[in-house]
């Protein structure tokens, strides 16, 4: 429970951290975007934080959760805008290079876009009977047989019956590609 506490604040302690020092150095105004991440980061786990508890609060830290990665993503591609434009302030002499971000990012959510709609979800289908059921039934351990030298058989043997409350069962089905 305390390390849970420890690793959930560390980050925003650590950007409320990088917050200060831009405070300090009065980089908040060359780098606008940058800093409200930071800020809305902080907010952000601290809200999490305390919506978070197991099996009670769901809906309210799934809206929170869920809410913030949303403006997470749209200040994250802001910020990325913002440092990407003062790194390669030289270059804005050549045409092309100021559409190269916008397309960067373009290219990048129609790939995101278009992975699902390609490639089907793994459980799609519904459940099917299993075709082979392999019982194992486990002696209590004052029946089992002294062991022998030489390669170990184990205590398990196979059994083709129907399956009771104490059993332990492996499905093999040829539909499943687990085996």
């Amino acid at each position: 429970m305390w390390l849970r506490t420890i690793l959930w604040l560390a980050p925003p302690f650590l950007q409320s951290w990088v917050a200060i020092l831009m405070l300090r150095r009065r980089m908040q105004k060359y780098f606008r975007f940058f800093f409200w991440y930071s800020l809305f980061a902080i907010v952000a786990e601290l809200v999490k934080f305390l919506l978070f508890e197991p099996g009670k609060n769901t809906w309210p830290y799934f809206w929170a959760a869920w809410g913030s990665e949303a403006i997470y993503a749209i200040l994250g591609f802001l910020a990325i805008y913002e440092v990407f434009r003062h790194v390669f302030e030289n270059f804005h002499h050549l045409r092309w290079f100021k559409f190269l971000l916008p397309i960067t990012v373009a290219l990048m959510l129609a790939i995101a876009i278009l992975i699902p709609l390609v490639h089907r979800a793994v459980d799609t289908e519904p459940p099917r009977q299993p075709e082979d059921l392999e019982v194992i039934h486990s002696p209590p351990l004052h029946a089992l047989p002294k062991m022998r030298t030489g390669p170990p058989r184990g205590p398990f043997r196979v059994v083709r019956a129907p399956a009771t409350p104490r059993t332990t069962c492996r499905i093999h089905s040829s539909t499943s590609h687990w085996g």
